[in-house]
């Protein structure tokens, strides 16, 4: 999950719990105290988590990761090396080499 989604998810959910934990003020202390427990966890989630961000955004631009385009990423993967095509060439002439061994005219599966 990225960054700011997990902050904003963890937000939320903390005011989800302040919220609930309002509502809950008259019943049992049981019930209050796991709210409580709760919130004060995701605080600390919240906390840890903002100091990561502020962390890493203090390092250089030189020093983070750069990713590779899709575009150039799609075609480097889209094209068979030519050792590749010749393997493939060869597979092919021995699967028919064998399918005509077997008296087959075709190497379409029969149904």
């Amino acid at each position: 999950m990225k960054l700011k989604k997990a902050v904003k998810r963890l937000r939320k959910t903390q005011q989800w719990l302040s919220a609930l934990r309002g509502q809950w003020d008259d019943v049992k202390t049981e019930v209050r105290e796991l709210l409580a427990a709760a919130d004060n966890s995701v605080s600390g989630a919240l906390a840890l988590v903002e100091t990561n961000a502020s962390k890493r955004s203090e390092q250089p631009a030189g020093r983070r990761k750069k990713h590779a385009r899709a575009s150039a990423r799609q075609a480097r993967n889209g094209r068979f090396t030519d050792a590749r095509r010749k393997k493939l060439s060869l597979a092919a002439k021995r699967r028919w080499a064998a399918a005509k061994r077997k008296g087959a005219r075709t190497l379409a599966r029969q149904a």
